[in-house]
């Protein structure tokens, strides 16, 4: 468990990115890592591959998900969640918004678990690309507006340049 304590302080360090892969975690390790992807406001890149993960694991891990907003890519390969940790999963992205990279590959899961999950993935992917479309609308709009503002010859700009003036006389 030293190796987990070490990541865990990693987590709380302000981390963006956390590669465990290998590092026999299984369900009980899962449960901490998840206690602390609750609180992290910096990680958005985990890999808990080939870790021993069952479905309980998983599910700390998705309960984990609905509160996190800022993991964008999970890795979950190789572990052993099966059909029921990735249907907590899949559910726990109906309310996570963030994550937009999931790798659920060999853990033994069906068809109709993987579609899913890719589904949210989808969405997720979609609301991503929405945000950012928005954070460019309202940067374009803000900067028209500060070029017609203080435009040279625009009042807003000639009350700026005589309070300037005023204070460079005031400071002489």
């Amino acid at each position: 468990m030293t190796a987990l304590n070490h990541a865990l302080d990693k987590l709380q360090s302000g981390v963006t990115s956390l590669d465990l892969r290998e590092n026999n975690i299984r369900d009980e390790g899962a449960a901490h890592i998840a206690e602390a992807l609750k609180t992290t406001a910096t990680l958005t890149s985990l890999n808990l591959g080939e870790n021993e993960i069952g479905a309980e694991g998983a599910a700390h891990i998705a309960e984990a998900l609905k509160t996190n907003a800022t993991l964008t890519s999970l890795n979950l390969r190789g572990n052993d969640i099966g059909a029921e940790g990735a249907a907590h999963i899949a559910e726990a992205l109906k309310t996570n918004a963030t994550l937009t990279s999931l790798d659920l590959n060999e853990n033994g899961i069906g068809s109709e678990a993987l579609q899913q999950a890719a589904a949210r993935i989808r969405e997720n992917r979609k609301k991503a690309v929405a945000r950012r479309w928005r954070l460019c609308r309202a940067v374009r709009v803000a900067v028209y507006w500060l070029e017609l503002t203080f435009r040279p010859g625009g009042a807003a700009y000639r009350r700026s340049m005589a309070e300037v003036s005023s204070m460079s006389m005031e400071l002489s």
